[in-house]
């Protein structure tokens, strides 16, 4: 064998070298684009599921629910003052009273399993990267038992 050809094997071979190094490299830049991206996405999702589990929590729907409590005491006291409220009247408002505290404790109830739910959801989702691709539209709203 020749010297040129000897050499020209070395540079074709060192040319095919780097060209396989800088599609590796090219390769090994895009996965790691695509897995940045991906945890965007995903931490993006997981802000917002926490957004949503924020401002469905049983404590600010719970905090509605007593300032309504403390409203309806406050015109039951009211009409318990006012000398002349018929008996019936402040009958019926205590019974709208004691209804509505009732519905409040079993809203409590409702919202606490929703609540314990949809962190079991969103902390399986945020463990099982599969299931990252079906995004279930979880509704604010607790299953309605009783």
């Amino acid at each position: 064998m020749s010297n040129t050809t000897l050499f020209y094997t070395q540079v074709g071979s060192t040319l095919v070298f780097i060209t396989a190094l800088f599609v590796l490299y090219r390769l090994l830049v895009e996965q790691k684009e695509a897995t940045i991206q991906l945890l965007k996405e995903k931490n993006e999702w997981l802000q917002d599921q926490l957004t949503i589990a924020k401002d469905s929590s049983p404590d600010a729907l719970l905090n509605q629910l007593h300032q309504r409590i403390k409203v309806y005491a406050d015109e039951l006291e009211h009409l318990s003052k006012d000398k002349n409220t018929s008996d019936a009247l402040l009958k019926e408002k205590e019974k709208e009273l004691q209804d509505f505290e009732e519905g409040a404790r079993k809203a409590t109830v409702r919202l606490g399993r929703f609540n314990q739910a949809l962190w079991d959801a969103i902390h399986l989702l945020s463990q099982d990267p599969s299931s990252r691709q079906i995004k279930p539209e979880l509704s604010t709203t607790p299953p309605i038992d009783p």
